[in-house]
């Protein structure tokens, strides 16, 4: 699973990045929070070309960390009109 979504690198135009969550952990003070990596990049296929941090909640009766956090990301204005693909 990622999402795309219209991006920008350093004033360049990226449309359509391939947007891929990593390096997901939890949170050592809350059962509560799930914490993970986005990847930013030009393709599936390509290295990222930027990273960012997020926490977000975490269900532990919910479906699986991973996509807890492409839900996540979809209720983020940044991420406003993503696709999952």
């Amino acid at each position: 699973m990622a999402l795309r979504i219209d991006s920008e690198f350093c004033g360049i135009n990226v449309p359509a990045a391939y947007c891929v969550v990593g390096g997901i952990g939890f949170s050592p003070t809350s059962k509560a929070e799930v914490v993970f990596t986005l990847y930013y990049k030009a393709s599936k296929k390509y290295d990222a070309f930027a990273t960012k941090s997020f926490v977000g909640p975490y269900d532990l009766t919910g479906s699986n960390p991973f996509h807890q956090a492409y839900e996540y990301l979809k209720t983020l204005p940044e991420f406003e009109g993503s696709t999952d693909c």
